[in-house]
């Protein structure tokens, strides 16, 4: 019994081993060998629980076509200054196959047609 608690080298089995109060040399060797896997499991369960209490990283995945508010507030307005060149050059072309009116007229006019179309 003194040789295997003490080819163990640990005293904390030996005591273990004794407490138990083994009948002969075969079952002291069984307590022996059953404590040593159960040590060896302890270990490793509470290195896995260190493993895993770490906080994951994780990425955030972005659509890369989708605009932003402020390109889409950019792209609302561009397309009114689209429209809004298109109106003038209709209304340009509106007053130049108009019957001869004075330049003055013709602004004048120009003019009011966009104020009424800023109107609505």
């Amino acid at each position: 019994m003194r040789l295997l608690s003490g080819c163990l080298g640990r005293p904390d089995f030996a005591l273990k081993i004794r407490e138990r109060h083994p009948e002969d040399l075969d079952s002291a060797l069984r307590i022996a060998l059953q404590l040593e896997v159960w040590t060896k499991d302890s270990i490793r369960f509470r290195q896995s629980e260190i493993i895993q209490s770490e906080p994951k990283k994780t990425r955030e995945v972005t659509k890369p076509n989708t605009p932003s508010p402020l390109e889409k507030k950019n792209a609302a307005l561009q397309k009114e200054v689209d429209e809004a060149k298109k109106k003038i050059a209709e209304l340009e072309a509106k007053t130049a196959n108009s019957p001869a009116l004075s330049p003055r007229r013709k602004r004048n006019r120009t003019a009011a047609i966009l104020l009424l179309q800023m109107r609505r």
